[in-house]
């Protein structure tokens, strides 16, 4: 399963990701069409660096404000979200609106801890 690179979800009541931080080589998930409603749940995917594509359409947490802006803030290397490539405008803004907020990934905290 951590070798999996393609990961298919959609349409199956799933209301969280948990488990999917473990599939190291993930570099895309569609979850759409599911019941995630917590923006929580994408931060279980900040420590899969390969992950270029999330496709979360039709799930309640896409209504949240600050949706977009928010998983491209803290999924920085990903290309595309819900079908749309995602801008470098997009992902400035993002950083602006979080800008305030830490949440930090256990690779991100050892990094932090390093610097002067």
């Amino acid at each position: 399963c951590k070798a999996m690179r393609h990961l298919d979800v959609s349409r199956n009541s799933v209301s969280s990701l948990e488990g999917v931080e473990e599939m190291e080589r993930l570099v895309s998930l569609d979850a759409s069409n599911n019941r995630i409603a917590d923006m929580g749940e994408i931060l279980r995917l900040r420590g899969l660096h390969g992950l270029a594509e999330v496709d979360m359409r039709a799930n309640p947490v896409t209504k949240q404000e600050s949706y977009r802006l928010f998983t491209v803030k803290y999924l920085p290397r990903l290309r595309r979200l819900d079908g749309k490539d995602v801008s470098a405008a997009e992902r400035a803004r993002g950083e602006r609106l979080f800008s305030n907020l830490d949440y930090t990934s256990s690779d991100d905290d050892e990094d932090a801890r390093q610097r002067p």
